[in-house]
Protein backbone atom coordinates (compact mmCIF):
# COMPACT_ATOMS: atom_id res chain seq x y z
CA UNK A 1 0.00 0.00 0.00
CA UNK A 2 2.41 2.55 0.72
CA UNK A 3 4.23 1.45 -2.23
CA UNK A 4 1.73 2.38 -4.03
CA UNK A 5 0.82 5.81 -2.29
CA UNK A 6 4.51 6.16 -3.27
CA UNK A 7 4.25 5.83 -6.70
CA UNK A 8 1.40 7.88 -6.95
CA UNK A 9 2.63 10.50 -5.47
CA UNK A 10 5.28 10.47 -7.48
CA UNK A 11 3.19 10.38 -10.63
CA UNK A 12 1.20 13.43 -9.44
CA UNK A 13 4.31 15.26 -8.75
CA UNK A 14 5.87 14.98 -12.41
CA UNK A 15 2.34 15.43 -14.08
CA UNK A 16 2.37 18.69 -11.98
CA UNK A 17 5.94 19.59 -13.08
CA UNK A 18 4.68 19.45 -16.77
CA UNK A 19 1.44 20.87 -16.48
CA UNK A 20 2.79 23.69 -14.37
CA UNK A 21 5.62 25.12 -16.51
CA UNK A 22 3.31 25.28 -19.45
CA UNK A 23 0.58 27.03 -17.44
CA UNK A 24 3.64 29.62 -16.30
CA UNK A 25 4.70 30.64 -20.22
CA UNK A 26 0.63 30.78 -21.16
CA UNK A 27 0.29 33.46 -18.16
CA UNK A 28 3.66 35.00 -18.99
CA UNK A 29 2.74 34.84 -23.05
CA UNK A 30 -0.76 36.43 -22.39
CA UNK A 31 0.91 38.94 -19.74
CA UNK A 32 3.57 40.18 -22.77
CA UNK A 33 0.58 40.39 -25.20
CA UNK A 34 -1.87 42.16 -22.69
CA UNK A 35 -2.42 45.85 -23.52
CA UNK A 36 -0.60 47.92 -20.78
CA UNK A 37 1.46 51.12 -20.75
CA UNK A 38 4.18 49.96 -20.80
CA UNK A 39 3.86 48.03 -24.13
CA UNK A 40 2.22 51.19 -25.62
CA UNK A 41 5.12 53.14 -24.88
CA UNK A 42 7.65 50.20 -26.12
CA UNK A 43 4.92 50.05 -29.24
CA UNK A 44 5.82 53.82 -29.82
CA UNK A 45 9.54 53.85 -29.22
CA UNK A 46 9.80 51.25 -31.45
CA UNK A 47 7.78 52.81 -34.59
CA UNK A 48 10.02 56.21 -33.42
CA UNK A 49 13.26 54.24 -34.16
CA UNK A 50 12.08 52.60 -37.37
CA UNK A 51 11.13 55.90 -38.97
CA UNK A 52 14.28 57.69 -37.62
CA UNK A 53 16.40 54.88 -38.94
CA UNK A 54 14.23 55.15 -42.32
CA UNK A 55 14.86 58.86 -42.64
CA UNK A 56 19.21 58.00 -42.03
CA UNK A 57 18.77 55.19 -44.81
CA UNK A 58 17.25 57.47 -47.38
CA UNK A 59 19.21 60.47 -46.57
CA UNK A 60 22.29 58.57 -47.46
CA UNK A 61 20.90 56.74 -50.01
CA UNK A 62 21.83 57.81 -53.46
CA UNK A 63 21.37 57.41 -57.26
CA UNK A 64 19.63 59.20 -59.56
CA UNK A 65 16.38 57.41 -58.54
CA UNK A 66 16.50 59.49 -55.20
CA UNK A 67 13.80 61.74 -53.61
CA UNK A 68 13.90 65.58 -54.03
CA UNK A 69 14.89 65.99 -50.48
CA UNK A 70 18.15 67.15 -51.71
CA UNK A 71 17.08 69.34 -55.36
CA UNK A 72 16.90 72.86 -53.69
CA UNK A 73 19.26 75.70 -53.31
CA UNK A 74 19.96 74.14 -49.74
CA UNK A 75 20.98 70.93 -51.58
CA UNK A 76 25.27 69.56 -51.89
CA UNK A 77 24.58 66.44 -53.27
CA UNK A 78 24.49 66.26 -57.29
CA UNK A 79 21.51 66.91 -58.12
CA UNK A 80 21.28 69.83 -55.60
CA UNK A 81 21.71 73.61 -56.19
CA UNK A 82 23.88 74.69 -53.77
CA UNK A 83 26.49 75.51 -56.30
CA UNK A 84 24.48 78.01 -58.65
CA UNK A 85 23.48 79.82 -54.59
CA UNK A 86 27.08 80.13 -54.19
CA UNK A 87 28.57 81.35 -57.35
CA UNK A 88 25.89 84.06 -57.87
CA UNK A 89 26.44 85.22 -54.30
CA UNK A 90 30.53 85.30 -54.94
CA UNK A 91 29.79 87.05 -58.18
CA UNK A 92 28.38 90.15 -55.81
CA UNK A 93 24.64 89.17 -56.47
CA UNK A 94 22.14 90.14 -53.81
CA UNK A 95 21.06 86.07 -52.94
CA UNK A 96 17.89 85.05 -51.35
CA UNK A 97 16.30 81.53 -50.07
CA UNK A 98 12.16 82.62 -49.66
CA UNK A 99 10.78 79.93 -46.96
CA UNK A 100 7.21 81.33 -47.13
CA UNK A 101 6.01 82.94 -50.19
CA UNK A 102 6.28 86.50 -50.60
CA UNK A 103 6.18 88.87 -53.49
CA UNK A 104 9.46 90.75 -54.55
CA UNK A 105 9.74 94.35 -54.15
CA UNK A 106 9.05 96.10 -57.10
CA UNK A 107 11.89 98.97 -56.15
CA UNK A 108 14.79 96.23 -56.59
CA UNK A 109 15.57 94.80 -59.73
CA UNK A 110 14.87 91.03 -59.10
CA UNK A 111 15.03 87.59 -60.96
CA UNK A 112 12.55 84.88 -59.34
CA UNK A 113 13.68 81.56 -59.63
CA UNK A 114 11.31 78.18 -59.37
CA UNK A 115 14.16 75.24 -60.53
CA UNK A 116 12.63 72.05 -60.43
CA UNK A 117 10.05 72.80 -57.53
CA UNK A 118 7.75 69.44 -56.10
CA UNK A 119 5.17 68.32 -58.74
CA UNK A 120 3.20 67.15 -55.08
CA UNK A 121 3.59 70.89 -53.96
CA UNK A 122 2.65 72.46 -56.58
CA UNK A 123 -0.59 70.49 -56.70
CA UNK A 124 -1.71 71.12 -53.53
CA UNK A 125 -0.52 75.07 -53.22
CA UNK A 126 -1.28 76.35 -56.62
CA UNK A 127 -2.86 79.47 -55.72
CA UNK A 128 0.57 81.48 -54.85
CA UNK A 129 1.72 81.03 -58.83
CA UNK A 130 -0.92 83.43 -59.49
CA UNK A 131 0.30 85.39 -57.28
CA UNK A 132 3.61 85.27 -58.79
CA UNK A 133 2.27 85.59 -61.98
CA UNK A 134 0.40 88.88 -61.95
CA UNK A 135 4.02 90.22 -60.23
CA UNK A 136 5.40 89.54 -63.62
CA UNK A 137 2.57 91.32 -65.33
CA UNK A 138 3.54 94.00 -63.43
CA UNK A 139 7.09 94.10 -64.91
CA UNK A 140 9.20 91.18 -62.93
CA UNK A 141 11.35 88.67 -64.47
CA UNK A 142 10.69 84.56 -63.14
CA UNK A 143 12.68 81.24 -64.59
CA UNK A 144 10.99 78.62 -64.18
CA UNK A 145 11.77 74.91 -64.52
CA UNK A 146 9.10 72.77 -64.24
CA UNK A 147 9.07 70.15 -62.05
CA UNK A 148 11.02 66.89 -63.76
CA UNK A 149 8.84 64.38 -61.14
CA UNK A 150 6.10 63.23 -63.29
CA UNK A 151 8.62 62.67 -66.09
CA UNK A 152 11.34 60.47 -63.63
CA UNK A 153 8.17 57.94 -62.51
CA UNK A 154 7.92 54.55 -64.29
CA UNK A 155 5.56 54.27 -67.42
CA UNK A 156 3.36 51.75 -65.19
CA UNK A 157 3.24 54.21 -62.78
CA UNK A 158 -0.96 55.85 -63.32
CA UNK A 159 -1.54 57.01 -60.20
CA UNK A 160 -3.12 60.68 -60.14
CA UNK A 161 -0.70 63.08 -58.64
CA UNK A 162 -3.53 65.00 -56.56
CA UNK A 163 -5.33 61.86 -54.98
CA UNK A 164 -2.85 58.79 -55.85
CA UNK A 165 -6.32 57.15 -56.91
CA UNK A 166 -5.68 54.69 -60.06
CA UNK A 167 -6.98 56.01 -63.06
CA UNK A 168 -8.14 59.02 -61.61
CA UNK A 169 -10.67 60.67 -63.84
CA UNK A 170 -12.14 63.18 -61.28
CA UNK A 171 -8.66 65.55 -60.71
CA UNK A 172 -7.74 67.98 -63.24
CA UNK A 173 -3.86 67.97 -62.72
CA UNK A 174 -2.70 71.44 -62.40
CA UNK A 175 0.27 72.80 -64.40
CA UNK A 176 3.10 74.57 -63.37
CA UNK A 177 2.99 76.48 -66.87
CA UNK A 178 -0.63 76.62 -66.78
CA UNK A 179 -1.01 78.80 -63.57
CA UNK A 180 1.58 81.21 -65.04
CA UNK A 181 -0.84 81.65 -67.74
CA UNK A 182 1.74 80.11 -69.97
CA UNK A 183 -0.69 76.86 -70.77
CA UNK A 184 0.29 77.11 -74.66
CA UNK A 185 4.03 75.93 -73.23
CA UNK A 186 4.61 72.15 -73.23
CA UNK A 187 7.97 70.15 -71.83
CA UNK A 188 8.38 66.71 -73.73
CA UNK A 189 10.89 64.47 -72.79
CA UNK A 190 13.51 63.53 -75.56
CA UNK A 191 15.04 59.91 -75.21
CA UNK A 192 18.46 59.89 -76.76
CA UNK A 193 20.17 56.93 -78.10
CA UNK A 194 23.93 57.10 -76.59
CA UNK A 195 26.20 54.36 -76.67
CA UNK A 196 26.68 55.24 -73.27
CA UNK A 197 23.82 54.75 -71.71
CA UNK A 198 24.61 53.17 -68.46
CA UNK A 199 20.98 52.21 -67.60
CA UNK A 200 21.47 49.32 -70.49
CA UNK A 201 24.34 47.79 -68.65
CA UNK A 202 23.70 44.66 -67.28
CA UNK A 203 26.43 44.61 -64.58
CA UNK A 204 25.88 42.99 -61.28
CA UNK A 205 27.58 43.60 -57.99
CA UNK A 206 30.39 40.73 -57.02
CA UNK A 207 29.08 40.29 -53.81
CA UNK A 208 27.34 42.02 -50.74
CA UNK A 209 29.61 43.97 -49.72
CA UNK A 210 29.95 45.80 -53.69
CA UNK A 211 25.74 45.88 -53.61
CA UNK A 212 26.06 47.92 -50.34
CA UNK A 213 28.92 50.51 -51.44
CA UNK A 214 26.93 50.63 -54.92
CA UNK A 215 23.57 51.41 -53.05
CA UNK A 216 24.87 54.43 -51.13
CA UNK A 217 27.60 55.37 -53.80
CA UNK A 218 25.93 58.90 -55.54
CA UNK A 219 25.42 57.83 -59.10
CA UNK A 220 25.70 60.08 -61.31
CA UNK A 221 23.87 60.08 -64.87
CA UNK A 222 25.99 59.85 -68.15
CA UNK A 223 26.76 63.24 -69.95
CA UNK A 224 27.59 64.76 -73.16
CA UNK A 225 28.87 68.07 -74.40
CA UNK A 226 26.35 69.49 -76.97
CA UNK A 227 26.69 72.42 -79.23
CA UNK A 228 24.03 75.39 -78.22
CA UNK A 229 22.78 78.26 -80.64
CA UNK A 230 21.36 81.48 -79.10
CA UNK A 231 18.74 83.45 -80.60
CA UNK A 232 16.67 86.44 -80.47
CA UNK A 233 17.35 88.31 -77.39
CA UNK A 234 19.69 85.92 -76.44
CA UNK A 235 21.79 86.61 -79.78
CA UNK A 236 24.64 88.08 -77.55
CA UNK A 237 25.33 85.44 -75.47
CA UNK A 238 26.71 83.23 -78.59
CA UNK A 239 29.95 85.38 -77.81
CA UNK A 240 30.62 83.88 -74.51
CA UNK A 241 28.59 80.42 -74.42
CA UNK A 242 28.92 77.76 -77.32
CA UNK A 243 28.22 74.52 -75.60
CA UNK A 244 26.61 72.80 -72.70
CA UNK A 245 26.89 69.51 -70.96
CA UNK A 246 23.68 67.97 -70.84
CA UNK A 247 22.80 64.29 -69.88
CA UNK A 248 23.15 62.14 -72.56
CA UNK A 249 20.62 59.28 -72.10
CA UNK A 250 17.48 61.85 -71.98
CA UNK A 251 16.72 65.45 -72.15
CA UNK A 252 13.85 67.44 -72.27
CA UNK A 253 12.75 70.49 -75.19
CA UNK A 254 10.19 72.99 -75.00
CA UNK A 255 6.92 73.03 -77.56
CA UNK A 256 5.41 76.14 -77.67
CA UNK A 257 2.52 75.66 -79.82
CA UNK A 258 2.39 78.52 -81.90
CA UNK A 259 3.61 80.87 -79.19
CA UNK A 260 6.82 82.73 -80.44
CA UNK A 261 8.80 83.15 -77.50
CA UNK A 262 11.49 86.53 -77.69
CA UNK A 263 14.78 84.44 -77.57
CA UNK A 264 15.60 80.63 -77.82
CA UNK A 265 18.68 78.60 -76.86
CA UNK A 266 18.57 75.54 -79.51
CA UNK A 267 20.33 72.10 -78.79
CA UNK A 268 22.32 69.85 -81.28
CA UNK A 269 21.72 66.18 -80.49
CA UNK A 270 24.46 64.76 -82.81
CA UNK A 271 23.41 60.73 -82.13
CA UNK A 272 20.00 61.33 -83.78
CA UNK A 273 20.33 64.67 -85.80
CA UNK A 274 18.01 66.18 -83.68
CA UNK A 275 17.76 69.83 -82.59
CA UNK A 276 15.74 70.51 -79.25
CA UNK A 277 14.60 74.10 -77.26
CA UNK A 278 16.84 74.17 -74.18
CA UNK A 279 15.43 77.60 -73.17
CA UNK A 280 13.17 79.93 -74.20
CA UNK A 281 12.03 83.66 -72.95
CA UNK A 282 8.15 84.28 -73.37
CA UNK A 283 6.33 87.75 -72.67
CA UNK A 284 3.99 87.93 -69.82
CA UNK A 285 2.71 91.46 -69.57
CA UNK A 286 5.05 93.84 -69.18
CA UNK A 287 7.50 91.03 -67.70
CA UNK A 288 9.57 88.66 -68.85
CA UNK A 289 9.14 83.95 -68.11
CA UNK A 290 12.22 82.11 -68.75
CA UNK A 291 11.94 78.92 -69.23
CA UNK A 292 14.64 76.45 -69.18
CA UNK A 293 14.01 72.87 -70.24
CA UNK A 294 16.74 70.50 -68.41
CA UNK A 295 17.09 70.97 -64.62
CA UNK A 296 20.25 69.32 -64.47
CA UNK A 297 22.09 71.85 -66.57
CA UNK A 298 21.95 73.92 -62.73
CA UNK A 299 22.76 70.73 -60.94
CA UNK A 300 25.94 70.88 -58.88
CA UNK A 301 27.54 68.01 -60.50
CA UNK A 302 27.56 69.79 -63.93
CA UNK A 303 27.98 73.69 -63.27
CA UNK A 304 31.47 73.68 -63.76
CA UNK A 305 31.29 71.69 -67.22
CA UNK A 306 31.71 73.27 -70.67
CA UNK A 307 29.87 76.79 -70.26
CA UNK A 308 26.85 75.72 -67.87
CA UNK A 309 27.77 78.27 -65.34
CA UNK A 310 28.41 81.65 -67.72
CA UNK A 311 24.96 80.61 -69.35
CA UNK A 312 22.79 79.87 -66.21
CA UNK A 313 24.59 83.12 -65.05
CA UNK A 314 22.80 85.21 -67.48
CA UNK A 315 19.58 83.27 -67.81
CA UNK A 316 18.82 83.46 -64.27
CA UNK A 317 20.08 86.85 -63.70
CA UNK A 318 18.51 88.37 -66.51
CA UNK A 319 20.65 91.55 -65.63
CA UNK A 320 18.64 91.72 -62.44
CA UNK A 321 21.12 92.58 -59.11
CA UNK A 322 18.96 90.88 -56.82
CA UNK A 323 18.34 86.77 -57.46
CA UNK A 324 15.68 85.10 -55.16
CA UNK A 325 15.15 81.69 -54.83
CA UNK A 326 11.98 79.44 -54.55
CA UNK A 327 12.39 77.51 -51.43
CA UNK A 328 8.78 76.82 -50.88
CA UNK A 329 7.67 74.45 -53.81
CA UNK A 330 11.01 72.64 -52.90
CA UNK A 331 8.63 71.62 -49.40
CA UNK A 332 11.29 72.97 -47.02
CA UNK A 333 8.61 74.73 -45.22
CA UNK A 334 6.03 72.09 -45.04
CA UNK A 335 8.56 69.37 -44.40
CA UNK A 336 9.73 71.08 -40.81
CA UNK A 337 5.84 71.23 -39.76
CA UNK A 338 4.57 68.19 -37.84
CA UNK A 339 1.02 68.38 -39.41
CA UNK A 340 2.11 67.94 -42.34
CA UNK A 341 3.32 64.66 -41.93
CA UNK A 342 -0.54 63.96 -40.87
CA UNK A 343 -1.62 64.51 -44.60
CA UNK A 344 0.51 61.59 -45.47
CA UNK A 345 -1.12 58.04 -45.32
CA UNK A 346 1.31 56.32 -44.08
CA UNK A 347 1.77 59.33 -41.35
CA UNK A 348 -1.78 59.29 -40.68
CA UNK A 349 -2.22 55.30 -40.35
CA UNK A 350 0.21 54.88 -37.97
CA UNK A 351 -1.03 57.98 -35.92
CA UNK A 352 -4.42 57.53 -36.21
CA UNK A 353 -3.38 53.29 -35.19
CA UNK A 354 -1.45 54.74 -31.72
CA UNK A 355 -4.65 56.69 -31.32
CA UNK A 356 -6.94 54.34 -31.12
CA UNK A 357 -5.06 51.86 -29.09
CA UNK A 358 -4.44 54.30 -26.79
CA UNK A 359 -7.79 55.11 -26.54
CA UNK A 360 -8.77 51.27 -26.03
CA UNK A 361 -6.23 51.06 -23.35
CA UNK A 362 -8.22 54.00 -21.50
CA UNK A 363 -11.02 52.65 -21.93
CA UNK A 364 -10.23 49.16 -20.65
CA UNK A 365 -8.48 50.66 -17.59
CA UNK A 366 -11.23 53.22 -16.55
CA UNK A 367 -13.46 53.34 -13.54
CA UNK A 368 -17.31 53.46 -14.34
CA UNK A 369 -19.12 55.51 -11.09
CA UNK A 370 -22.14 54.83 -10.23
CA UNK A 371 -24.80 57.83 -8.52
CA UNK A 372 -23.27 60.27 -6.43
CA UNK A 373 -23.33 59.25 -2.74
CA UNK A 374 -25.00 62.15 -0.36
CA UNK A 375 -22.29 63.70 2.26
CA UNK A 376 -22.06 62.38 5.80
CA UNK A 377 -22.62 65.13 8.08
CA UNK A 378 -19.30 65.44 10.20
CA UNK A 379 -19.75 63.87 13.59
CA UNK A 380 -19.24 66.68 16.39
CA UNK A 381 -19.04 65.74 19.90
CA UNK A 382 -19.37 68.40 22.88
CA UNK A 383 -16.52 68.68 25.67
CA UNK A 384 -19.01 67.03 28.30
CA UNK A 385 -19.49 63.87 26.08
CA UNK A 386 -15.42 63.94 25.86
CA UNK A 387 -14.52 64.13 29.43
CA UNK A 388 -17.62 61.44 30.19
CA UNK A 389 -16.26 59.09 27.79
CA UNK A 390 -12.30 59.29 29.46
CA UNK A 391 -14.10 58.96 32.97
CA UNK A 392 -15.94 55.50 31.82
CA UNK A 393 -12.68 54.75 30.32
CA UNK A 394 -10.61 55.50 33.45
CA UNK A 395 -13.40 53.74 36.02
CA UNK A 396 -12.70 50.56 34.54
CA UNK A 397 -9.27 49.93 36.10
CA UNK A 398 -8.69 48.69 39.53
CA UNK A 399 -6.86 52.31 40.80
CA UNK A 400 -9.05 54.25 38.59
CA UNK A 401 -10.63 55.96 41.48
CA UNK A 402 -7.45 57.08 43.26
CA UNK A 403 -6.09 58.40 39.91
CA UNK A 404 -8.86 60.06 39.62
CA UNK A 405 -8.37 61.93 42.98
CA UNK A 406 -4.62 62.53 42.24
CA UNK A 407 -5.55 64.16 38.91
CA UNK A 408 -8.36 66.52 40.54
CA UNK A 409 -5.67 67.63 43.59
CA UNK A 410 -3.07 67.98 41.14
CA UNK A 411 -5.32 70.38 38.59
CA UNK A 412 -6.96 72.46 42.12
CA UNK A 413 -3.03 73.12 42.93
CA UNK A 414 -2.17 74.16 38.97
CA UNK A 415 -5.72 76.55 39.17
CA UNK A 416 -4.49 78.28 42.14
CA UNK A 417 -0.97 78.19 40.98
CA UNK A 418 -2.08 80.26 38.02
CA UNK A 419 -4.29 82.36 40.42
CA UNK A 420 -1.68 83.70 42.35
CA UNK A 421 0.75 84.34 40.01
CA UNK A 422 3.17 81.17 40.20
CA UNK A 423 4.22 79.24 38.09
CA UNK A 424 2.35 76.04 36.74
CA UNK A 425 4.78 73.62 37.62
CA UNK A 426 5.22 75.08 41.19
CA UNK A 427 3.14 73.12 42.65
CA UNK A 428 4.37 73.39 46.32
CA UNK A 429 1.22 73.35 48.79
CA UNK A 430 2.98 75.34 51.62
CA UNK A 431 4.08 78.14 49.16
CA UNK A 432 0.49 78.20 47.90
CA UNK A 433 -1.73 77.72 51.39
CA UNK A 434 0.67 80.94 52.81
CA UNK A 435 0.10 83.03 49.79
CA UNK A 436 -3.71 81.88 49.61
CA UNK A 437 -4.34 82.60 53.44
CA UNK A 438 -2.95 86.32 52.52
CA UNK A 439 -5.82 87.09 49.89
CA UNK A 440 -8.75 84.25 51.17
CA UNK A 441 -8.18 83.21 54.58
CA UNK A 442 -11.26 80.90 54.59
CA UNK A 443 -10.28 79.30 51.23
CA UNK A 444 -6.80 79.08 52.13
CA UNK A 445 -8.25 76.82 55.67
CA UNK A 446 -10.83 74.94 53.10
CA UNK A 447 -8.00 74.19 50.47
CA UNK A 448 -5.45 73.00 53.31
CA UNK A 449 -8.68 70.37 55.17
CA UNK A 450 -9.41 68.75 51.39
CA UNK A 451 -5.39 68.11 50.32
CA UNK A 452 -5.08 66.76 53.69
CA UNK A 453 -7.87 64.71 53.87
CA UNK A 454 -6.82 63.78 49.94
CA UNK A 455 -3.90 62.57 51.06
CA UNK A 456 -4.80 60.63 53.70
CA UNK A 457 -7.02 58.81 51.23
CA UNK A 458 -4.19 58.50 48.84
CA UNK A 459 -1.82 56.44 50.92
CA UNK A 460 -5.05 54.32 52.36
CA UNK A 461 -3.87 51.35 50.39
CA UNK A 462 -7.74 49.92 51.88
CA UNK A 463 -9.77 52.98 50.59
CA UNK A 464 -13.10 52.73 50.22
CA UNK A 465 -14.87 54.10 46.50
CA UNK A 466 -16.82 56.43 48.54
CA UNK A 467 -14.04 57.50 50.75
CA UNK A 468 -12.11 58.52 47.58
CA UNK A 469 -15.45 59.49 45.74
CA UNK A 470 -15.80 62.30 48.92
CA UNK A 471 -12.13 63.01 48.79
CA UNK A 472 -12.62 63.99 45.25
CA UNK A 473 -15.56 66.30 45.82
CA UNK A 474 -14.22 68.23 48.72
CA UNK A 475 -11.01 68.80 46.64
CA UNK A 476 -13.47 70.07 43.63
CA UNK A 477 -15.43 72.35 45.96
CA UNK A 478 -12.18 74.77 46.44
CA UNK A 479 -12.39 75.52 42.91
CA UNK A 480 -16.41 77.22 43.68
CA UNK A 481 -17.12 80.69 44.68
Amino acid sequence: MSVGMETGSAAKKSISSVVTPTRKSDFRRKQVLMLTARSVIIAIVSIAIISVSAALISLFWGGETQSTLGRNSYGTRTEGYRAVHDLLEALGYETERALIPAIPESSIPTSYVLWNPRDSVVQTEPAYLKTIANWVRDGGYLVVTPSMDIYERDSDDKNCRRCSEKNCSSCIPISLLGELGLDRVVIEQIELLSPNDSRRSDSKPESLRGAVRDAFRTKQRPTAVYDITCQGEWESLSSQTSRVELPSDRSWEIEHDGLEPLARITVEYPEDNTTGTLAALFSLGKGRVAIISNPYLASNASLDRGDNSVLLTHLITGMRTRVIFDEFYHGLTIRGNAFWLLSKLPYATIVVAILVVVGLWAWRQAIFLGPSRQDKPASRRTLGEYIEAMSRFLLKGRESSKHVLSEVRNGVLWHFCKTLGLPPQQQNVDVVLRLLSKRLPHKASQLEAALKNADVVLDNPRAHKDEILLATRKVSDCLST
